[in-house]
This record gives structure tokens, sequence and C-alpha cells, in this order.
């Protein structure tokens, strides 16, 4: 790969000379006045190896002038030109926050209606943006089927700025703009202004390895927590959601501690708050108060945890009514909204207030040190980065969403932090575990939602299996609960299998969150094998269907490889299980990791039905290894 500057335009070139992108660097001012690279403006590029092998790229504003300017966008590269931004491209798409649309490399979608969701809950707020543009927040992996070629450019840090994406249709194929956000940051006349490094990295065959090699890039830049235990536990929320209480709490428990579940964690969820941001006015259903029933899970041997969305507050919320002025308006002084949930607008918190910040560390105070909870599962968390008229003016989204978050990581300590609805680059190193799928809802799609980011198991399944490679590199991914009932869900028993098979394969957090006592002796007796994560993320493989998924996962132990491979279509289907995904396992023999049944050697194609939604986990184990199929689901291959 070879990158070079020359009169105002950069390019990148393969090892063979052809050009994979080439374009200009842009500066938007605040009162609309564009920079360029190639007038002489004050722009420059400055370019350092990494030493992953790639380029770390940074665009670089000197003010010029006699006056101070406003920088509202700084556009590192704006590229119309090369083999990347062809109309062949397929484009692997990162998220803004946990449920915004992440998919593995695919054709684009010919939809545009489809290619973003709504601002600030799906995709970041821009304050400049054309029309018809797929915005693509932190990262893309861009792959070109016929040469070859795989390209990833991604920032490798959000200390200060939202860095993104964004792709437009040209006459010939595609505009990739990379832009760094400094939301009107003040330059002053000889003062410089530097965007958020972008790391360019560059392989010549179409695989993820280049997602491995950013993600450890970016934990070693954000300096990643990565140390913590993988939690396991029981969530209260997809049984009992917003009416949970403390008697189906208390039962739950009871169940654990009688089966001697080998868990960590008993956590409440979103249910105990009179209202969206009153954290600490709980409701009648919790009688004996939050303290009290952290003391009972204490007491029976578990850690408690409980769920809070800290930096969002309702419209009807006593904070709210009482402190209107901290929250974060928009130029016409409106309260911006950072969604529409529990039937009213939930506004978002300016972070930079610093009533708003004593008022957070009293909450967090309170629940770590008089309740006693050692788990925080923070959700909506994108509402602190979001764009608005703050307090002070002087800082970025990610520098108050920061601000927030190292508040909150001071009070928890060594506290396990589950970020929920986060924006991903800001919140490396300020979380142990991050959700890393949209929820898993209790049905397999919702077809009124066109961008797939509703809660849906399908959907969840295709963000989990898109984003291994965060997993142990950037904090522990967390992938919603499996779900074992079989009733009040519009899962069938099959996709309900599938959903498990895909969260032991993500290597990560492992919960339970169905009403235990009622679990049909069919579930649970699945429960001990669930309950055993790995450590260690599958890896995806074979075409990506129109749905962003792919035909199966690997998982590589070291007494054995997992292969699953799934039918995700709406009838049955015929798929084959061929010697390709065993190499390295000569002589192994293949058993249905679920009923134990020998299926026959690594050398043999094995051909199987599967019904719609369905999948089959087969373990290749050396021949007179024995599975146990009442234990751990992966365990016999010893990840």
């Amino acid at each position: 790969m070879k990158l070079q500057r020359n009169q105002g335009r950069l390019s990148l070139a393969s090892a063979q000379g052809r050009t994979l992108l080439a374009g200009r660097a842009r500066i938007h001012l605040t009162d609309t006045t564009e920079l360029w690279s190639d007038s002489n403006d004050g722009i420059e590029w400055e370019v350092v190896d990494h030493e992953s092998g790639g380029a770390v790229v940074r665009l670089k504003l000197t003010n010029t002038s006699v006056y101070p300017v406003a920088v509202e966008r700084m556009d590192l590269l704006i590229a119309d030109e090369g083999e990347m931004v062809a109309r062949d491209v397929e484009v692997g798409r990162l998220g803004w926050q946990s449920w915004s649309y992440t998919a593995l490399p695919a054709p684009l979608p010919a939809d545009k209606s489809t290619w973003n969701a709504a601002a600030p809950k799906l995709n970041p707020m821009l304050p400049v943006t054309e029309a018809e543009r797929l915005i693509l927040p932190w990262m893309t992996l861009l792959q070109h089927p016929g040469s070859q070629q795989s390209l990833l450019l991604g920032f490798l840090s959000a200390n200060t700025q939202l860095g993104s994406f964004a792709l437009q249709e040209t006459r010939n194929g595609y505009r990739l703009t990379a832009s760094s956000f400094p939301e009107g940051k003040i330059v002053e006349p000889g003062e410089t202004l530097l965007s958020e490094p972008m790391i360019i990295l560059q392989d010549t065959s179409l695989s993820y390895d280049l997602l491995h090699t950013y993600g450890r890039a970016v934990g070693s830049a954000m300096d990643a927590s990565t140390q913590k235990e993988i939690p396991t536990g029981w969530c209260s929320w997809y049984e009992f959601f917003t009416n949970t209480t403390e008697e189906d709490m208390l039962r739950n428990l009871a169940f654990i501690a009688e089966s001697e579940l080998p868990l960590k964690y008993v956590q409440i969820d979103d249910a105990y708050q009179t209202h969206i941001g009153d954290w600490l006015t709980i409701k009648e259903t919790f009688p004996h108060g939050m303290k009290w029933l952290a003391d009972q899970i204490k007491s029976e041997g578990y850690e408690p945890g409980i769920w809070l969305a800290p930096f969002i507050v309702g419209a009807e919320s006593d904070v709210y009514r009482d402190h209107p002025g901290w929250i974060l308006r928009d130029q016409q002084g409106c309260p911006v909204n950072a969604l529409d949930n529990w039937d009213t607008r939930c506004y978002c918190l300016d972070l930079t207030h610093p009533e708003v910040l004593s008022w957070l560390e009293k909450v967090f105070t309170t629940v770590v040190e008089e309740w006693g909870y050692t788990y925080l599962k923070l959700d909506f968390l994108y509402a602190g980065a979001s764009r608005g008229v703050r307090f002070d003016p002087s800082q970025t989204g990610i520098e108050a969403y920061r601000a927030g978050m190292e508040l909150i990581r001071r009070i928890a300590g060594d506290l396990y932090i589950l970020g929920c609805g986060a924006p991903y680059l800001p919140s490396v190193g300020l979380v142990d575990g991050m959700r890393v799928d949209p929820d898993i809802g209790v049905h397999w799609i919702d077809p009124r939602d066109p961008f797939g980011t509703e809660p849906a198991t399908r959907s969840a399944i295709r963000t989990a299996v898109s984003v291994g490679w965060m997993h142990g590199t950037l904090w522990n991914n967390d992938v919603d609960p499996v779900l074992l009932r079989d009733h009040n869900i519009g899962l069938n028993e099959i996709e309900r299998m599938t959903l498990a098979t895909v969260v032991a394969m993500s290597g990560g957090a492992a919960f339970l969150t169905d009403d235990l006592p009622k679990v049909e002796p069919e579930g649970a007796r699945l429960i001990p094998r669930l309950i055993h994560p790995t450590g260690k993320a599958a890896e995806p493989f074979g075409p990506i269907n129109e749905h962003g998924l792919p035909v199966g996962l690997t998982l590589t132990g070291a007494a054995g490889v997992a292969v699953a491979l799934f039918n995700w279509k709406d009838e049955a289907a015929e798929v084959c299980f061929n010697a390709e995904r065993f190499a390295g396992f000569a002589g192994h023999s293949l058993y249905d990791a679920w009923t134990g049944e020998r299926l026959g050697t690594t050398g043999e194609t094995i051909s199987s039905l599967l019904p719609p939604h369905g999948h089959r986990l087969i373990l290749a184990l050396p021949e007179g290894k024995a599975l146990d199929v009442n234990g751990p689901l992966l365990g016999a291959i010893a990840p």
C-alpha cells in the first residue's frame, strides 16, 4: 500500500500500482465557507506509519486569516476515484451505537430509503449532510470482489470528535467522504486544529483479518478495558419488562440459588424507578427498596446488578420539571429529544452543566455505595453525545459524553459497567462490556422495521456475528440473553436454539432472562449448557445474504473446532458441511453439539435439511474424546 500527497490530493495505491482511493480534503466552517486542500487554504495532511503496517492520517487546519474561525467539519478525504469506490464494491457497516445497523461487507441495498435511520437514536446528529448519503460512523470495510482487495478506513480514537464516513452515488460508482466533526470549535489566528486520527489498512484477500487489526489498534489507542471476567447472570427484562416486581426478583433469586446455578449477577432492569430520570424514587412494587433487594441477592451468594439510563430524563419526571435548564437544547432553544418511549419524550441531559454532573455523582454514589450494586447496565448512552447547545459551548458531544462516563467510572471504580445504546469508539476504555446488538425482542423479525434496527432476534443476530472482532479487544461483547421459555413468546423452538447457538459462539456474556421457575422442562434442561462463556468469538464465513447474515460461524479451540451453519430462509433448505471448514483437524470425528450424534469424520461432506431459521452446530473432536451432552455446549473444544 502506497499513500502519496501531491498538489493538494491524497492517493492510495496497491502494491501493484492500481489506484485504490484518491481525492481532496475540505474544511467546512460554521459560516458555510469551504476551504480546500488544493487551494492553499492552510490545510495539510499529517501521515505516519502504523505498527500494524497501515497508515494513520490526520487533517490539520492552520488559521492563516486575521479572524477567528469556527470549524464545523473536517473532511480528511473526499474520494471519488479508485477501484474501492467502484459500483460493485461491497461495504461493511459499523453503527453509531449498539442498535444501529451493523453488518459484514455486502452490496448496498438499492432502496436508499433504507440507508439511514433517524438521528440521534440510530445515527449521529450531523450538522452538514447532503441528500442520499449512507452514513458509516467510526469505520467501514470495503471489499472489491473482482480484484480481491480489502480496504479498511477507521478512526483510531474518539477523544474529542465524532468520526464518520459517508457514501454517495456518482455516475461511475461512489464518493467516499471521511469526516471528523469539531462541532464549531473556534480556531484563533495562527492556531491549528487537528482531526481525530484515521487509520487505513489494506489486504489482498477478502477476509476479516483487517477488522481484528483495527480492533487491536483502537484498543491500544483508547486504553481498552479487557481484563474483567466475562459476566454470567440473570436479567429481569425479557419476561417481565417494565412490570417486574420485587416478588418476581425474589422468586427467581430463590430458583437460581436452589438450583445452584453458577451465575455471578442477578440484575433488575427497567421497572423500579417512578420515571425515567427519577432513579432514586422507587415504585410501590419494590416496597423494601433497592438496598434491601441488593442485600437479598448478596445473601444468596450472587452480585446485584441494576439498570439505569443516566443521560436521559423523561418529560414527566421530577428532574425535568424541577431542572429544565439541565436539558440539551437545539439552536431554537427546544429540548433535544433522544427518543420517544414509555409513552413520553425523553430528553438529552447537558453533560457539561456542573449541576448535572453533581446530580449524576449523587445518583451513582447512592446506587453503588449506599445500595451496593456492583453491575451497572447503562442504557441509551448515545444521548450524552448528541449535538446541541451546551452550557459549555467549547465542548463537543464526544467530549461531553466522555466527561459523563469518566465521572461514572470514577465512582464505580472496578465495578462492572455495561454500555447499552452506547456510541462505540468514545466508550472504549470507559466500559467493561458492550451490548452489541439491537434488543432480541421476543419475535424473529419486525416487518414494520425497514432498517433492521428495532427489537427482533434476526437483527440482533446479524449485528452480533458482525462484531466478534471487538470481543476481548475493546471490551467483553454482550449479546442479549438466551430465551428458553415456550410461552408468551413469538419465537419457536428452532429460532430459540439458533439464538442460543449464536450467543454461545459469540464468546461473550451469558445471561438468562426467563421467569425461571416457569420455564418448561425442555428449556430448563438446557440452562446448564448455556451459562459458560468461552471467552473467544467465532469467525463468520461464506457469502453474506440480503439481510447481512453469513452462511456460518467457525470457532477454533485447543481440542477441536465448532462449525455452525445456518438456514436464514423462511423455508426449509439443504446445507452442506464440507471438509474445508475443518482444515487442520484431519482425522477428527464430527458430532452434533446438541444431541451428541456422531455424523462422520472431517474428511467427509455432510448434507442436512434444515428447517426455516434453523442451524446445525457441529463439533470436530479427536477420536476418543468424550462429548458430554449435558455439559457446556462448547466445552468439548475448550477454546
